[in-house]
């Protein structure tokens, strides 16, 4: 044996005999579940495709939706699904039984394996507590998310998004053709992260200057390359890993798998830097109380005037900073991607939403003689709202919800559910620790919401008023759930749509973009969020070509 050998073996034992601790206690569960609790195997759904990992490896190996949309298709809004060694979970995009779930947060947690994932990825934040903690530190950070907040970080959003245009009209132009095949993820990617670092801690990643910093090093391909699940082994250490007892996470963190060294590298990286400015800010007490606008900057100042008991910890505001600055400019990049691929295909909505901003654009400039859009213009641009909710629609990022019942409970459903057995019925009871699914992508395709055609790009669905009013249905942003509902909805959901709006429309009135001569498809890929990758080349990573070529400079109103 080598001495790396005998070191990692020496390093993973403590995790082994966890592991097969889990994998008893797991099996106990399921045979008490099976004898004692609320059984929902009369529940339609697909067989197993696999005996020992159930359906599992249909939601990680095909491409995000496909299941969703197959066995929403075959069985409707509410069914049944396969995971480990048999156990049974509950997969609804039945929109009065995701808002029940969403709604009743002290019914329903996040599942305990996503939330240690979490944990491992952010610390204590709000994606990882429950009940009162979430509620206070939710009630810090809210203010740090509303409207008239935005509108002071708006500066910061239109200083970067317009340092994007020169270095890639300058690829463009350096390649001697009127055209040239770019990754534009890579790109958004960078945009994303500069905004995010500048208006969450002012910090200065230096992304678009090609600058070498440590995060972006980190970043590269880490969601594509691992924590995408892309081996049955690789599922089940997960499965077993991300089950263990809490108190043994560091443990799981230091073992030498690419998948976890890429956690822990990007959790340090952040906190680090996160720690480091917190620090700076607190040496100089007046930046932070009084002037800064960035939202670390209002987050302590909230943090500092409320009642002792209430203040969020060091960590926890460490852990805060850490999951917005990820989930931020990770999600918006991946979004923004998908949006330019829509367009590409759509070129005759390319060129109507252009039509629409290079009109603000003059409009603006004969009203205020500013060649800027102003935050609360964006209202104003129909189409540039109806691309946006279309994207979100047909590509939500964050596309599964895992929720976990507490307590025994009872589901309502919006419509009659029908069983095998010609039985039809409107709730569905649940045991306590039983696993609910959240179809995302299946609720956004629902045509009793959206219409007809509903697994088409169609912004006139919007336009046109053709989408049900469903007032308080579900979601925070034109009933779509893809910022989740409820208590636990997205608190960033408006940073992150006027971050990404801001960056298509710099983008739009400098470019045109069109699907490569070489184009190979995109796959949407399940990793931590959904992400573009090239079908059949998974070495590629996180990667969505398109071809640019750059706009001539538009013309302003004569006077």
């Amino acid at each position: 044996m080598t001495t790396l050998a005998l070191l990692e073996s020496v390093h993973q034992a403590p995790f082994l005999r966890a592991a097969a601790v889990a994998v008893v206690v797991y099996i106990l569960r399921l045979l008490y579940r099976r004898c004692k609790c609320i059984s929902i195997s009369y529940i339609p759904g697909p067989k197993k495709s696999d005996s020992f990992f159930g359906n599992l490896t249909d939601l990680y190996f095909r491409e995000v939706g496909e299941p969703h949309f197959q066995w929403q298709e075959e069985y409707g809004q509410v069914f049944k699904i396969h995971g480990l060694l048999g156990e049974e979970h509950l997969m609804v995009s039945d929109p009065k039984a995701i808002q029940y779930v969403y709604a009743n947060s002290r019914s329903f947690i996040r599942q305990k394996h996503s939330r240690n994932l979490l944990k491992m990825l952010f610390g204590p934040g709000l994606g990882v507590v429950d009940f009162d903690d979430h509620k206070r530190q939710r009630r810090v950070m809210q203010p740090a998310f509303g409207s008239p907040h935005l509108r002071n970080l708006f500066p910061v959003f239109i200083r970067h998004t317009r340092k994007v245009c020169p270095p890639t009209r300058e690829v463009v132009g350096d390649s001697n053709c009127q055209s040239l095949q770019l990754n534009v993820h890579d790109y958004a990617t960078r945009v994303t992260l500069d905004i995010t670092g500048d208006a969450v801690f002012e910090y200065q990643f230096g992304a678009l200057d090609n600058k070498q910093d440590k995060l972006k090093e980190v970043m590269k391909n880490v969601e594509a390359q691992s924590l995408g699940n892309n081996s049955k082994s690789q599922i089940f250490i997960s499965f077993i890993a991300e089950r263990l007892p809490e108190q043994i996470i560091d443990i799981i963190l230091h073992l030498p798998t690419k998948k976890y060294k890429y956690i822990k590298q990007t959790r340090d990286t952040i906190a680090a830097i996160a720690a480091e400015v917190m620090t700076e800010k607190r040496a100089d007490m007046r930046k932070y109380l009084e002037d800064g606008k960035d939202l670390m900057s209002l987050l302590l100042r909230a943090n500092a005037r409320e009642d002792i008991r209430r203040r969020m910890s060091d960590e926890e505001i460490n852990a805060g900073i850490t999951t917005i600055t990820f989930a931020s400019y990770t999600t918006t990049a991946s979004t923004l991607a998908f949006t330019l691929w829509e367009l590409a295909k759509n070129t005759e909505i390319q060129r109507r939403l252009r039509d629409e901003i290079l009109t603000a654009k003059r409009d603006v400039l004969k009203s205020t003689g500013i060649d800027e859009i102003p935050f609360s213009y964006y209202e104003k641009m129909p189409l540039l709202i109806a691309v946006t909710k279309e994207t979100l629609r047909m590509h939500p990022v964050g596309f599964m919800g895992a929720k976990q019942a507490v307590e025994d409970e009872v589901i309502p459903l919006s419509q009659p559910l029908k069983l095998p057995d010609g039985r039809l019925i409107t709730e569905i009871p649940v045991s306590k620790g039983q696993n609910i699914w959240i179809n995302i992508p299946g609720y956004n395709r629902l045509s009793s919401i959206f219409g007809q055609n509903t697994h088409e790009f169609n912004v006139d669905r919007w336009l046109e008023n053709r989408v049900d009013d469903h007032p308080g249905l579900v979601g925070v942003y034109s009933n779509l759930i893809t910022f989740g509902h409820g208590p636990h909805a997205c608190i960033g959901w408006r940073f992150s749509l006027l971050e990404a709006q801001t960056v298509l429309i710099e983008l739009l009135a400098n470019f045109e973009f069109r699907l490569p001569k070489n184009y190979k498809g995109v796959r949407r890929t399940g990793a931590a969020t959904m992400i573009p990758t090239v079908p059949g080349d998974r070495e590629a990573g996180t990667r969505l070509d398109l071809e640019i070529s750059i706009l001539p400079d538009w013309d302003p109103p004569c006077e």
